[in-house]
């Protein structure tokens, strides 16, 4: 039985963690010749600024990218300028989504069925 910590170094050490606002409008494109993907959807997100303790205060803008059930979720509940947190990975210059959350201050929606997210204080 091989530990998280050993699968993710095996599996998914490209996993990223974001918080952010989207900043643009959401693009939805749909595939129509493609047996893996049939929908996408691209957006910026501006991202929070600095850690705490840092003093770096300076916000990012990354391009975000997401398909089939994440982006027919994308499209359908958010829109700009919804606070959001992803869990993706990154490919090329921009993060493909793997999760994505709506967030509201203190509290993460989650999507039915999903596993919850620990609450997130911002500050």
């Amino acid at each position: 039985m091989e530990y998280e910590y050993e699968y993710a170094v095996k599996k998914d050490i490209n996993i990223c963690f974001l918080s952010g606002t989207i900043i643009t409008e959401i693009k939805f494109e749909f595939f129509y010749n493609s047996r893996k993907l049939l929908s996408k959807v691209n957006f910026k997100i501006e991202t929070e600024s600095g850690y705490k303790s840092s003093k770096k205060n300076d916000k990012e803008i990354i391009d975000i990218v997401a398909y089939n059930e994440n982006a027919d979720y994308v499209y359908s509940v958010l829109k700009s300028k919804d606070d959001v947190i992803i869990k993706g990975f990154l490919e090329k210059n921009k993060v493909v989504v793997d999760d994505i959350q709506l967030s509201e201050k203190n509290k993460v929606i989650k999507r039915k069925g999903e596993k919850t997210w620990r609450k997130i204080k911002r500050e």
